[in-house]
């Protein structure tokens, strides 16, 4: 059972991949226009040669296309935003480095250079006065 499972997947796998080409849906094209029902066909007969012919056929192998093309795009793009932010990660590390640098040398320079100002205790506060109660 399990090789008849694996021969399915690869066959569907390989109809896709020919279905899925322009060659195919030139193919398909053709054998469409084998069908045309002629000129002097009903409205009813083209509408459904254009729904049941040309668009099942010929369309599905152009969407497949269009699908594998996006894909390829969308991954490519995905590698190109993560090669960014890896680019922006490394930047900030670095910029966040140098600030920390800067910040420990004006401490340094404020430590160095403030005059020794003396520290006062704080002030008590005093209690707000109670009003008398009028009698």
């Amino acid at each position: 059972m399990r090789y008849y499972k694996a021969f399915n997947d690869w066959l569907a796998l390989q109809i896709t991949r020919g279905v899925g080409t322009m060659e195919c849906a030139y193919l398909f094209l053709v054998l469409a226009a084998i069908g045309f029902p002629g000129f002097h066909a009903t409205a009813t007969q083209y509408v459904q040669w254009i729904s049941q012919t040309v668009i099942q056929l010929v369309m599905l192998s152009i969407i497949m296309v269009g699908q594998r093309l996006m894909s390829t795009m969308t991954a490519k793009h995905h590698a190109e935003i993560t090669q960014l932010h890896a680019d922006h990660a490394r930047e900030v590390a670095t910029l966040h480095a140098s600030h920390q640098a800067l910040h420990a040398k004006v401490d340094a320079l404020a430590t160095a250079h403030a005059p020794a100002l003396p520290v006062k205790a704080p002030a008590k506060r005093k209690a707000p006065a109670k009003k008398a109660a009028a009698k």
